[in-house]
């Protein structure tokens, strides 16, 4: 006849086996679940940049663009000219300027 103390180690043994076991897969299906959406791409697409409406740059460029360059020759503004340039640079002066990034279109 066994001796009722080591059925109960028995069984205290078989539980902790299945108490770890349970845990290991419940371990296991954790991280995969995890691997598998940690692989998938965002959603979410950026927002593209806010730029300030008027934007100082743009009334750089429209100044730039007065001005006739040509490579390898030289040019000379009339007073007209040069009045409508500094004008057009000094509005975008007092305007709020952010230039586009590289890359957004804008």
């Amino acid at each position: 006849m066994r001796h009722p103390r080591s059925l109960t180690s028995v069984a205290a043994v078989r539980l902790a086996w299945g108490a770890l076991s349970v845990a290991l897969l419940g371990t296991a299906v954790i991280l995969a679940v995890y691997d598998h959406y940690a692989q998938q791409p965002p959603d979410w697409k950026p927002a593209p940049p806010s730029y300030p409406i008027p934007n100082g740059y743009d009334d750089f460029v429209a100044a730039a663009a007065l001005v006739p360059v040509q490579p390898n020759e030289s040019y000379s503004l009339t007073e007209a000219e040069r009045a409508a340039v500094l004008a057009r640079a000094r509005l975008g002066l007092g305007r709020v300027c952010q230039a586009p990034s590289e890359g957004t279109g804008g």
